[in-house]
């Protein structure tokens, strides 16, 4: 029986950051491979990767496709059937769209640009990614956990807090855009005019449903 609505226009995931199976490789594969699946057999929905999809900042991309070959074989199914809209997102490395619009005036991309040093200082970027990579291989646990544990710092509840912060502001400046769909937070949310994707990272599979003029947050 699918889980998915098969008359959906539009399926919209971030953050599943596919890896190389490894301690570290973070991805629900036991949703997320079945979620595919649906989705190329089951509805005729485009499918939106907001960014994130997979993790090319702590393995090779060679090494990532030779792990996932189903994955990337389905993908591709999907990709021929112009039904597979990419976004690049700050762990991404491939060329691929910034941004996509829907019906107009929905507007969906990655959310990391909200982070000031990712637009403003990209080398700094990088460097944060592979020190945070480093930093998790060390302690073998994500870098929230390690900062939870060690300072008591929620990381996912202050990403969370300023996404949301940076969308309403984002929103204020384009009223031309009636609706702002993110990731990168791997919180998911559903508000009148902004929405966050969530992830498909440890337990959680969460994913976005376009029908028409509606919107829905839902888990796989």
């Amino acid at each position: 029986m699918s889980k998915l609505n098969a008359e959906a226009d539009y399926f919209i995931i971030s953050d599943a950051h596919v890896g190389c199976h490894n301690c570290m490789d973070l991805c629900n594969y036991d949703k997320l491979l079945p979620f595919l699946k649906e989705v190329l057999e089951k509805t005729k929905a485009t499918l939106i990767l907001n960014g994130d999809f997979f993790e090319y900042t702590k393995e090779r991309k060679s090494k990532v496709r030779k792990k996932n070959l189903e994955i990337f074989e389905i993908l591709e199914k999907i990709e021929n059937k112009e039904r597979l809209i990419r976004i690049k997102g700050n762990h991404d490395r491939d060329g691929m769209y910034e941004k996509t619009l829907i019906n107009g005036d929905i507007l969906v991309f990655h959310g990391d640009t909200f982070g000031n040093h990712t637009s403003i200082f990209p080398f700094f970027n990088l460097f944060l990614n592979w020190s945070v990579a480093f930093t998790e291989k060390l302690f073998k646990m994500n870098i929230n956990d390690i900062l939870k544990k060690c300072t008591g710092y929620d990381r996912k509840k202050a990403r969370k807090d300023k996404m949301r912060l940076k969308a309403k502001e984002f929103l204020e400046k384009h009223p031309e855009y009636k609706t702002l769909i993110v990731g990168h937070s791997h919180t998911p949310e559903a508000d009148e005019n902004y929405f966050n994707s969530g992830c498909f990272v440890n337990k959680e599979s969460d994913y976005i449903e376009i029908s028409g003029e509606k919107i829905t947050l839902k888990t796989y």
